[in-house]
């Protein structure tokens, strides 16, 4: 009963290691890291294992930030959050002998990151009598026209007029997209 129990637990064992080595080679992180885990909760001396884990666990996270880099582009706006993805794009270049999964993560994260770093021209309009603000970016003031360069992304503008309702105007800006914004206080109070 021994011997068949000794051959059960290596015969899982084998059969986890394979399918361990197939998930790295799949580029499927997540799942070999479950497979990984797996053995090392029968034996936690296992190498392959442990090894195993040592290149799933950072290449997982480095996929879930490039993923989220390309996936939530908007929040590229803010500069702690687009120095973040940077410093993700680097670690993921840094990484030896990526897959090509990886690889196309990584040339579409570098990409999204050339284009949310590249300001763009945007018209904002008023009616010279609000005082505008867009969050983040300046309070402008008022006047009639003004142009102002932002990065790509969604932005809120704020009117405030003595007298009237203050308005509020969220306004995108994305490579050849970018419509006139006008935002002015009219409903009095």
């Amino acid at each position: 009963l021994a011997e068949l129990s000794v051959a059960r637990t290596a015969s899982t064992l084998q059969r986890l290691q394979n399918r361990g080595s197939q998930l790295l080679q799949d580029e499927d992180w997540s799942s070999a890291i479950k497979v990984f885990e797996e053995a090392l909760a029968i034996d936690q001396g296992l190498r392959f294992a442990r090894e195993g884990l040592a290149v799933a666990k950072p290449r997982g996270q480095i996929e879930k930030e490039l993923a989220a880099i390309v996936d939530q582009s908007e929040r590229l706006v803010d500069d702690a959050i687009l120095s973040e993805a940077r410093s993700s794009v680097a670690r993921a270049k840094s990484l030896d002998g990526l897959g090509p999964r990886l690889s196309a993560q990584l040339a579409a994260a570098e990409e999204t990151l050339a284009v949310a770093s590249t300001p763009l021209a945007i018209t904002v309009s008023s009616d010279g009598l609000t005082e505008v603000t867009v969050y983040k970016v300046a309070r402008l003031g008022l006047f009639d026209t003004q142009q102002l360069t932002l990065r790509p992304g969604k932005y809120t503008a704020v009117g405030s007029r003595r007298g009237y309702r203050d308005t509020r105007v969220v306004f995108t800006v994305s490579p050849g997209e970018n419509a006139p914004v006008y935002i002015a206080c009219s409903e009095a109070i």
